[in-house]
């Protein structure tokens, strides 16, 4: 399975150079809640996978993102961090779900802090501590504004997503946008 995804990402990372495309986002690897892998045998694979990916991707003139997942070998930005401090290549950073953040008990400013020169991209949607979702903005227990305070603290110019699950799509986008404005998101 771990040679299937590696072949996968190189297709994408082929696809990104054709179509222009300057970054991909990379869940670092799921963790099964029956008889999860040790973490230092995770944090293994996923380093073998980008050492593989990574000369692949620099030639593309493409980056790769982690995002912080709860059923990853890596929830938290710090331990992220700490990965990505230590494998060192400016080919990586981070996309960082606050949604997710909010659902494994981090502190969303202190991970933006925490994440620095690393974070590529934000994805943005609510979520509380007891239920992981991706809520509309303003339906649940992200700070917003302490979140984009923190973004303008670490002058972030990189990309970020409104990322819903909704069923009622545009009326939530449309009040996303809304809320997140009141906030100074442009």
């Amino acid at each position: 399975m771990r040679e299937y995804s590696v072949q996968q990402f190189l297709d994408v990372i082929d696809l990104c150079e054709e179509i222009g495309v300057p970054m991909i986002v990379v869940v670092p690897g799921r963790r099964a809640n029956f008889v999860p892998p040790p973490l230092e045998a995770a944090h293994g694979w996923l380093k073998a996978g980008l050492e593989i990916l990574l000369p692949h991707a620099e030639r593309a003139g493409v980056r790769l993102i982690l995002e912080n997942h709860h059923m990853s070998s890596m929830p938290t930005v710090k331990q992220m961090v700490t990965f990505l401090d230590a494998f060192g290549s400016d080919h990586l950073g981070i996309a960082y779900d606050v949604a997710n953040g909010e659902f494994v008990g981090e502190d969303q400013t202190q991970a933006i802090r925490t994440a620095g020169r690393w974070l590529c991209q934000v994805h943005l949607s609510d979520a509380s501590r007891s239920k992981w979702d991706h809520a509309p903005i303003g339906r649940s227990a992200v700070d917003f504004g302490a979140v984009a305070r923190a973004l303008r603290e670490i002058n972030f110019s990189g990309t970020s997503i409104v990322e819903l699950i909704s069923e009622t799509p545009d009326a939530d986008m449309a009040g996303a946008l809304r809320e997140l404005q009141r906030y100074g998101w442009q």
